[in-house]
């Protein structure tokens, strides 16, 4: 399965943000003995400005991590209480239109249809109409959501 983003990419930045994460905390470690001797607005700047650090490096740890574990494993873990639910050989394509595509899903033991429509380069979106429309938002390219059909062994077609 096709992730959006280069492997190179994600376990650079991920290795690039821990070492910003340990400079942190040395720098934490030093500045705690010597923040005694500094006046109240240096000690207020100083604060300021670790908080700002450490939101940052958490905030692109979590954009890392979160590249890898949704991309990857929450895709297939999402899907995979739907390949419980829906009865993939009759899974079909109704209709396209320009980037969108409507699928109409039928689950096993329940007449509540599923609906779902994909935009191939922002979101595939299951709406369940049987509980409360509740929505699924997983971001797909079209490849990715190709080979997570064909992944499933879905058999499905395409009208245009």
């Amino acid at each position: 399965m096709k992730v959006g983003y280069r492997e190179f990419y994600k376990y650079f930045s991920i290795s690039v943000f821990m070492g910003c994460g340990y400079l942190m905390l040395n720098f934490w470690e030093e500045a705690k003995g010597q923040i005694s001797s500094y006046n109240m607005q240096d000690k207020a700047f100083m604060i300021f400005w670790f908080m700002i650090y450490t939101f940052g490096v958490a905030y692109g740890i979590i954009n890392a991590l979160t590249s890898i574990y949704i991309y990857e494993w929450g895709m297939q873990i999402s899907f995979l209480k739907y390949k419980k639910k829906i009865e993939w050989e009759e899974f079909s394509v109704i209709r396209r239109y320009h980037n969108h595509f409507f699928f109409n899903m039928s689950k096993q033991k329940d007449p509540g249809p599923y609906w779902a429509m994909f935009h191939p380069f922002t979101s595939f979106v299951i709406f369940d109409n049987s509980r409360n429309r509740s929505v699924h938002i997983i971001p797909l390219s079209a490849d990715e959501f190709c080979d997570l059909l064909t992944s499933y062994g879905v058999k499905y077609t395409e009208s245009k």
